[in-house]
């Protein structure tokens, strides 16, 4: 990212947050945008050095993006959203935290294809 116009780039993000957000709450479409939207500010806001910010918009795209994956299916959307959150947590200087919970996520998912007949 080009840290000469993160200004503009945090300002677009936010701007895509705030109307995929009014969207939902009014009843319109948009929900299946939202955790794309708030990965991508998370990336805006490591690079602008907001740690905090990006692991919690990290976070919050994961835990709306979850449960629309079924079970033991791997996506891009999920891959980045999980790459996002591991940079903002690797920047915040919480190393294990973030490899137990991966493990844990890969262990999960090997346990549901294992489990599942051929």
């Amino acid at each position: 990212m080009d840290k000469r116009d993160l200004k503009s780039a945090l300002k677009f993000s936010d701007q895509s947050v705030a109307i995929c957000e009014a969207a939902v709450k009014t009843g319109g479409g948009g929900a299946f945008a939202l955790p794309g939207f708030l990965t991508g500010r998370s990336a805006v806001e490591l690079a602008a050095g907001n740690s905090e910010q990006a692991v919690a918009d990290a976070n919050r795209g994961l835990t709306l993006l979850l449960p629309k994956v079924p079970a033991g299916t791997l996506t891009n959307k999920l891959g980045y959203a999980y790459l996002t959150h591991a940079r903002a947590l690797e920047a915040r200087g919480q190393h294990a935290r973030f490899l137990l919970a991966l493990m844990y996520s890969f262990i999960e998912l090997t346990a549901e294809r294992l489990a599942k007949p051929s």
